[in-house]
C-alpha cells in the first residue's frame, strides 16, 4: 500500500447526511502520513503528488466511520486552494471530478 496524508475536519456524512468530524485520507502533496486539520499548509519536498502552488485542486479521499451510523469507507473530496487544505465535502453518488492520479487541477 502506498503512502497518503489524512486531513480532520468537519463535513455531513455522505450515508445519513448528520454534520461530524470525519478523519480522511488522501494522496496529494508530501504524501508520508502527515496529519492535516482544515485551514492547514500543504507540505512539499518528499514523496510528492501533484505540483506545488495550483489555485484550485480537487483531491479524492476516503473517510470514516461515521460515529452517528458507523458508515466507514465514505466518498470525500478534499478541496486546496493555493496549497491550504480548504475543507472536506461528501460525495453524494457517482463521483463527478477526478483523474487518473485521484486528483484534478481545477485552476491551474
Amino acid at each position: 500500500m502506498s503512502a497518503f496524508n489524512v486531513i480532520i475536519g468537519p463535513a455531513l456524512c455522505p450515508n445519513c447526511n448528520r454534520y461530524t468530524e470525519f478523519e480522511v485520507q488522501f494522496k496529494y502533496g508530501d504524501t508520508w502520513q502527515h496529519s492535516y486539520r482544515v485551514g492547514d499548509r500543504l507540505r512539499w519536498g518528499g514523496n510528492d503528488i501533484g505540483t506545488p502552488g495550483r489555485k484550485r485542486v480537487l483531491v479524492e479521499g476516503i473517510g470514516g466511520p461515521c460515529p452517528h451510523c458507523r458508515a466507514d469507507n465514505l466518498d470525500f473530496d478534499v478541496i486546496i486552494k493555493s496549497d491550504e487544505l480548504v475543507g472536506i465535502e461528501p460525495v453524494h453518488g457517482p463521483r463527478t471530478a477526478s483523474g487518473p492520479e485521484g486528483f484534478v487541477v481545477l485552476e491551474p
